[in-house]
């Protein structure tokens, strides 16, 4: 390079800023995250039906029954009405059984079904005093016999002859079965008859004063429960 060169120049380069500092995340961004996360994973296989399928299952059931409970009246015609629908049956799985004075028993099981039926409100029986429940069957008339055989796994209690009570019945001279006469354990109560001048219901016409009763003709929700 020649001395009358002039020398080029070199421009100057600017000064490097400082790189920025990466931006922390805040509590919300990373909250944001977090649920972008958990809505992006696929969501946990449901084990059964769904609310919507079983939706569809209990209107197929209730059409269902509504065809059998018309196949059944088609069937049987007049006879449709004696029929008594089954107490344990679900509404929308519905079914039929004659009533229970007309059937046989065909089970010691069916046999205890059909006498609840039969008598579903029993009233509240006193205590005999002259026989006592047989303690060898507990009151069923029936004992183990010890048999693997279901049809021979019961015999009749010979204590009781079936009964369920003691002493059971005997038999008398013409076949005719009485039940015993035994002394009574405890002298009963007797009951205070009612005056002869008085309603079905016991209330006398006059009061021991001689004044008319109030209560004399009503029907007891209507009687005054001071008052005789």
């Amino acid at each position: 390079m020649s001395e009358t060169e002039t020398e080029t120049e070199v421009p100057e380069q600017p000064a490097e800023e400082p790189a920025a500092e990466p931006e922390r995340e805040t509590d919300e961004q990373f909250e944001d995250e977090e649920a972008q996360m958990v809505v992006d994973q696929p969501a946990p296989e449901q084990h059964g039906r769904s609310p919507e399928e079983l939706e569809q299952i209990r209107k197929k059931l209730d059409q269902s029954a509504k065809t059998w409970f018309r196949r059944v009246e088609e069937l049987l015609g007049e006879d449709f009405e004696a029929l008594v629908p089954c107490e344990l049956c679900s509404f929308d799985i519905p079914g039929f059984h004659w009533p229970a004075e007309m059937q046989t028993p065909i089970s010691e099981q069916h046999d205890r079904l059909l006498r609840v039926l039969r008598e579903p409100s029993a009233p509240e029986y006193r205590p005999a005093t002259q026989v006592r429940q047989c303690g060898d069957c507990e009151g069923y008339g029936k004992v183990l016999s010890g048999s693997k055989l279901p049809q021979h796994a019961t015999v009749t209690c010979p204590a009781c002859k079936g009964y369920g009570y003691i002493p059971p019945p005997v038999p008398g001279a013409n076949g005719v079965v009485t039940a015993p006469v035994a002394p009574l354990e405890q002298a009963q109560e007797e009951e205070p008859e009612a005056p002869a001048d008085a309603d079905i219901w016991g209330s006398p016409r006059l009061l021991p004063d001689g004044q008319e009763n109030p209560n004399y003709g009503k029907m007891p929700q209507y009687k005054i429960a001071s008052l005789p």
